[in-house]
């Protein structure tokens, strides 16, 4: 073998364990970096949703707390006016306070009123038929005994997404 050929054979074995060492060397240097800065976004990120869900159940829960307070809110409950309900689940309540859903339940758990809006068309949409048992299959407060605010996410059949705010 000439001199040449050796040459060339050493300088491109040499090559090839450098370009071996720098790999190695890089991806643990900067693919572990990038796993790290990955990680941290992610952290980040899923924080950001927890805030933003934590802003949005603290608004439900004002909304909530504004209308089980309100004496009008009580006496419907005992009596059953429906002029209640025509006066206050307006649109303006749904699109002032974000919500789709209210509902009014009873000490038992039983819905005593309910109105659903669609925020997107502005429309008045029907409750669902399944409405109470999707509600009891849950695990929504139904017990007499209002001891404990309950409130977070859950989803519906078909993967409906919602916050929700009750007593149990």
């Amino acid at each position: 073998m000439s001199i040449l050929k050796r040459t060339i054979l050493i300088v491109g074995c040499a090559c090839l364990v450098a370009l071996t060492v720098i790999f190695f060397i890089s991806d643990e240097v900067y693919l572990k970096k990038f796993e790290v800065l990955e990680r941290d976004q992610v952290i980040r990120n899923v924080n950001r949703i927890n805030e933003a869900l934590d802003a949005r159940l603290d608004a439900l829960n004002t909304f909530c707390y504004d209308w089980a307070a309100w004496d009008d809110t009580y006496i419907f409950a005992t009596v059953h006016n429906r002029d209640f309900v025509e006066r206050n689940f307006q649109s303006e309540t749904f699109k002032s306070s974000g919500l789709n859903l209210i509902l009014i339940t009873n000490m038992s758990g039983e819905i005593i009123a309910g109105k659903a809006f669609d925020l997107n068309t502005s429309e008045e949409i029907a409750l669902p038929a399944a409405l109470p048992a999707m509600l009891s299959d849950e695990g929504l407060p139904t017990l007499p005994a209002l001891k404990m605010v309950r409130r977070g996410l859950s989803f519906f059949p078909a993967g409906r997404r919602w916050l929700y705010q009750g007593k149990s």
